[in-house]
């Protein structure tokens, strides 16, 4: 193996245990991997930038950070709510029920 393979190898090895193990968002562990690779010089500047400059890429990246906003401001609920409403009668399933009773046994 060259070492543009060891390294790839090692990198997407970190990349997938972060992934796993870590709290940290997928974007900052994928973006953080990309530029391992291309300080390692196994990818080239040019090419990394050129991955991202597909316009259904970018308006995709550009809802997720949307979507991301108005879950933190609490927009997304607030919407919700105005919207849809809240519900006047819980659903059987969540309604609470009294303590369970003992059920006899049969032998």
């Amino acid at each position: 193996m060259t070492d543009p393979q060891l390294i790839t190898l090692s990198v997407l090895g970190i990349v997938l245990l972060s992934l796993i193990f870590m709290k940290a968002g997928p974007d900052l562990i994928l973006v953080g991997g990309l530029t391992l690779l291309i300080v390692a010089g196994v990818v080239p500047v040019e090419k990394a930038i050129a991955g991202f400059a597909s316009k259904g890429l970018l308006t995709v990246a550009f809802l997720y950070v949307v979507a991301e906003g108005m879950r933190q401001t609490g927009a997304m609920n607030f919407l919700g709510q105005r919207w849809l409403g809240t519900p006047k009668v819980l659903p059987v399933h969540n309604r609470k029920s009294p303590s369970p009773l003992p059920l006899p046994v049969r032998s």
